[in-house]
């Protein structure tokens, strides 16, 4: 196959794809705010989705974490059927990250970058949107489904497939990651937490180089979260946790 013609068919699998998510989007939306959360709780029990690493235990750092995290869910208003578990596991890298049944891992990464109760408040506050707004059950329907209607057209899909799921999916988990920063910055304020903590976070990695062009990432850029961020400033805020129990939760890996 000539390098022109290997080009051409990876176009028209971008182009594909865009095809084919712009007619499922909308409908996996639906769908899976009409799945009860006990459901999605089962299929994330039978399918085991979470990271490989091992989960850090330590009693006082668990009971700090527990606390931080019922600050913030559940609030008036939230959906009683759903349920929200947090844990931090040993990996370096600085991330936090959503699963499928309400379960929600912080990096051990992430938490030695986090300066105070605050920092890590925010950073979990958008992800415990991404758990109410069910866009880690619909971002699984919509791998499913693409890739199924995918096979049905054109048959087995070839490496091209690969970056037109890539592209297909970008702007889609972009969108989903503005919602869950506003989502979770109104949390914060109806929590008293104070937002200078999500917009000190996100600033820090910033500067840090941590964050490449909004254009070419499915998170939006650190300065546009910032920029969000401030929008929330000076409202009535109380402190997360003392000084002792932050100590105890950054120390929950261990050295």
């Amino acid at each position: 196959m000539s390098h022109r013609r290997a080009k051409l068919i990876g176009l028209a699998w971008v182009l594909l794809a865009g095809v084919v998510a712009a007619g499922f989007a909308s409908s996996f939306s639906v769908l899976a705010h009409m799945v009860p959360f006990k459901t999605e709780r089962r299929i994330a029990q039978a399918v085991k989705s979470g990271p490989a690493e091992d989960t850090c235990k330590n009693p006082a750092g668990e009971h700090a974490l527990n606390k931080l995290v019922a600050r913030i869910f559940p609030l008036p208003g939230d959906d009683p059927d759903i349920r929200i578990k947090v844990r931090v596991v040993h990996n370096p890298v600085v991330n936090a990250y959503a699963a499928l049944g309400g379960n929600i891992f912080v990096n051990q990464g992430l938490l030695k970058q986090a300066e105070s109760p605050d920092e890590l408040a925010g950073v979990l506050a958008h992800e415990i949107a991404h758990v109410v707004h069910r866009d880690v059950l619909q971002g699984v329907m919509m791998q499913v489904g693409t890739w199924g209607a995918l096979e049905l057209i054109v048959g087995d899909p070839s490496a091209g497939a690969d970056l037109a799921t890539v592209m297909m999916n970008l702007q889609y988990t972009r969108s989903q990651e503005r919602a869950a920063d506003r989502s979770g910055l109104k949390r914060l304020v109806k929590a008293q937490v104070n937002v200078k903590g999500f917009e000190d976070f996100f600033a820090r990695m910033l500067k840090k180089g941590g964050s490449g062009p909004a254009l070419f990432s499915d998170h939006p850029s650190d300065s546009s979260r910032e920029a969000m961020a401030k929008q929330y400033e000076g409202r009535k805020s109380r402190p997360v946790l003392s000084a002792a129990e932050w100590r105890k939760l950054q120390g929950i890996c261990g050295k």
